[in-house]
């Protein structure tokens, strides 16, 4: 029985795997984060007034309780029944609209059945006044404005920091008697005192003595004397003697020449070295330039030299001529498009040449048809080539490529899903993105008596119908007397059944739930707990902790079942609507714990 179990429970774990929805965040019971990928949508309420359905998170198997999802095809109001997209259950009415006061970030919503209408109200603002604050040279401010306490609109206008109104002011150097400063800045705003100046202080006289002086011929003297050496400063004692005059002798003039020089008429003083002594300078030659002409060929040429107009002096050098330095060429045979040449010399050194040119003949064309591009192949337009050379005017076309329109074909329950490609000019197609199929996604299982339960698959458009053999089970419940059921469709041997709670949630303490879902049943006597996917009973391992509507429990003592008629009391706590206790499945016998139901002293 276990192998069967254990292959149950693997082709389960296989199925569950494929019918995930796209990640969200899961907040456990006790509060914690988990690490989630997905969830199991279960089934609906069978309670047409209820507004949720259950889902299993894939990661800890927690079964919870959420708001259904309204089927985008059914409008809510709150007149009329909607459809849960998720689970089919129909929810509703809910009655007369409530609507709450649009406001400048909030249209008015239905308080009931979340209906919005109208139109943002952008001057329903929650206003707040601000003073204004005058900006200052270092600190930005503000006009006076209004600020929405709801939205992120304002009347606020910020007023940059208007800086120093800076004026420039020039150094001024202290003197012996005044005080001076630097250059600096300051700034004219009123009520602002910034300012750079740094004042420097009086210097009094550097004084500085000076040697006296005989007065010359020609420059003054004086006496000894002293004086102040700063700059700017007058203050002195000196006194001046007033030079004496020349005793001049005088002397003839001399004329220059192109090589040496000559002299004006002047005098000089017999008491110093004074003289108007003015040289003449050597006149030099007159010159007259001559460009050099290069030799050639076949004529003398000379460097650039120069003659005097005075003079028969010339810087003249010939140069002779030096013949032709002749090249040899090979001939060149013309081409379609390029002249050709015979065999030729040219010169070196001038424009000399025996060249005589062969004219280009032109192409000798070849007209070719085009070939229209395919998918795979390259084309090309109409075109032309030489006979006699590489001349072409062929463009290729490159190959255009598949055109693929893509199909996605969804996965059902008994198909694979997959997208297809196909080509819309030659037809060629791909398949990528396999999807593997659903499996049946059963509701709850009734008894068909026969031994044997069915349920309908959930999914939209799937008509299958599940049966399986019924897995009953055996609990000694008193002396003489036992209790043996169907925990998947809670069907009892004696014709009654076990009714299915359906808020019953289940969480792993330790290791992990199984595949499927739990399945709590109860009547006014016993309480079933099992583990059921597609039809069977799946075999949990660990400790799981249990949670059921408090109501049920209220007032009630349990004490587990063990398949010899042993009793244990199972303890539970009451929070708000919820009675949670622990059970320990890692000892059972078999995966089916029965409870025990009795009156509390």
């Amino acid at each position: 029985m276990k192998k069967k179990l254990t292959g149950c429970l693997i082709g389960c774990l296989l199925v569950l795997l494929f019918m995930t929805t796209p990640a969200f965040a899961h907040i456990k019971a006790d509060g914690t984060k988990c690490q989630s990928e997905g969830y199991n949508s279960l089934l609906g309420s069978e309670n047409q007034t209820e507004t949720q359905h259950r889902m299993q998170c894939i990661t800890c198997y927690e079964i919870m309780w959420e708001n259904h999802w309204r089927d985008p095809k059914d409008e809510p109001t709150c007149k009329k029944q909607v459809r849960c997209g998720l689970c089919g259950v129909k929810f509703g009415p809910f009655g007369e609209h409530k609507f709450s006061t649009a406001t400048c970030v909030a249209k008015a919503t239905c308080t009931v059945c979340k209906l919005q209408t109208g139109e943002i109200d952008p001057n329903n603002h929650d206003l707040k006044p601000s003073a204004a604050k005058a900006p200052t040279c270092t600190e930005k401010g503000w006009d006076a404005y209004n600020a929405c306490t709801r939205c992120s609109y304002t009347t606020y206008r910020e007023l940059p920091a208007l800086n120093h109104n800076k004026v420039h002011h020039d150094a001024k150097a202290a003197t012996c008697l005044e005080i001076g400063w630097d250059a600096y800045e300051a700034c004219t705003r009123e009520g602002c005192t910034y300012t750079t100046k740094k004042e420097i202080p009086a210097l009094n006289h550097d004084i500085e003595k000076h040697a006296a002086k005989t007065p010359t011929c020609t420059e003054i003297g004086w006496d000894a004397y002293e004086a102040c050496t700063r700059e700017g400063c007058t203050y002195t004692t000196y006194a001046e003697i007033p030079a004496s005059g020349h005793a001049l002798v005088h002397h003839e003039a001399k004329a220059a020449t192109c090589t040496e020089i000559g002299w004006e008429a002047y005098d000089t003083c017999k008491k110093c070295d004074y003289t108007t002594y003015v040289e003449i300078p050597a006149a030099g030659h007159d010159l007259v330039h001559h460009e050099a002409k290069a030799a050639t060929c076949t004529e003398i040429g000379w460097e650039a030299y120069d003659t005097c107009k005075k003079c028969d002096y010339t810087t003249y050098v010939e140069i002779p001529a030096s013949g032709h330095a002749l090249v040899h060429h090979e001939a060149k045979a013309a081409t379609c498009m390029e002249i050709g040449w015979e065999a030729y010399d040219t010169c070196k050194n001038c424009d000399y040449t025996t060249y005589v040119e062969i004219p280009a003949p032109g192409h000798a064309l070849e007209h070719h048809k085009a070939k229209a591009a395919t998918c795979t192949e390259v084309g090309w337009n109409e075109y032309d080539t030489c006979k006699n050379c590489d001349y072409t005017t062929y463009v290729e076309i490159p190959a255009l490529g598949h055109d693929y329109q893509k199909t996605v074909v969804k996965p059902t329950c008994e198909k694979d899903g997959y997208t297809r490609f196909t080509c819309t000019r030659c037809e060629d197609t791909y398949t990528e993105n396999p999807v593997k199929k659903l499996y049946h996604w059963f509701g709850e299982w009734t008894p068909n008596g026969d031994g044997a339960n069915s349920a309908n698959c959930l999914r939209k458009g799937c008509k299958h119908m599940g049966k399986t053999d019924c897995q009953k089970f055996e609990f000694i419940v008193a002396e003489n007397e036992s209790l043996i059921f169907c925990p998947v469709c809670g069907e009892v041997e004696n014709g009654t059944r076990l009714e299915r709670i359906e808020k019953a949630m289940a969480v792993a303490v330790t290791e992990k739930l199984p595949a499927g879902e739990l399945i709590a049943r109860m009547n006014e006597a016993y309480l079933s707990l099992a583990f059921e996917y597609a039809g069977k009973v799946a075999e949990p391992t660990g400790q799981v902790k249990i949670t059921l509507p408090a109501e049920l429990l209220a007032g009630k003592k349990l004490t587990a079942i063990a398949l010899d008629g042993t009793e244990t009391e199972v303890s539970f706590e009451i929070d708000g609507e919820e009675a949670s206790f622990t059970l320990d499945f890692t000892a059972d016998e078999i995966p089916v714990i029965l409870i025990r139901l009795t009156d509390a002293a």
